[in-house]
């Protein structure tokens, strides 16, 4: 971490995940409404609403969302953001940013946070490749008629 220039440094952690941002958008916004709680290697992300932003509005589904990151079972999770951004037309970025504060024990908090935005990526590339493979039957839905 760089605090020469007095400033916080980075500890935003991201993947590049296979979608454009708006499908993965999408998708992410479906999943926290049945189930806003990602998990991984001990850790947890648990999504708590769409992150108000002084930007114009976007059509589509938000692309950030406030989010506790909980890597301690005896500290207070941290305050994050999970943020979608636009790689290139089939590709996008999926980001954990902290809040305004440097997370306590950030060996721990990096370890978790890098964990948990694969765990996205995966739950949103899994989905993706689910809806894309035929059924079974291999007739794209239809029905045999009787």
């Amino acid at each position: 971490m760089d605090t020469s220039s007095g400033g916080l440094g980075s500890w935003c952690t991201s993947r590049i995940c296979a979608g454009s941002a708006a499908e993965v958008a999408a998708h992410v916004e479906q999943r926290v409404v049945l189930d806003p709680r990602f998990a991984a290697a001990g850790s947890s992300l648990e999504v708590t609403a769409p992150a108000s932003t002084d930007a114009p509005a976007t059509m589509g589904p938000p692309r950030r969302h406030v989010a506790r990151l909980r890597f301690s079972r005896w500290r207070r999770p941290a305050m994050v953001t999970l943020e979608v951004e636009r790689w290139s037309s089939d590709r996008c970025e999926l980001l954990i940013r902290p809040g305004p504060r440097a997370p306590f024990r950030s060996d721990a908090y990096l370890g978790a946070a890098l964990a948990l935005v694969e765990a996205v990526a995966r739950d949103v590339e899994l989905t993706r490749a689910a809806a894309a493979r035929p059924d079974a039957g291999g007739h794209g839905g239809l029905r045999r008629a009787s």
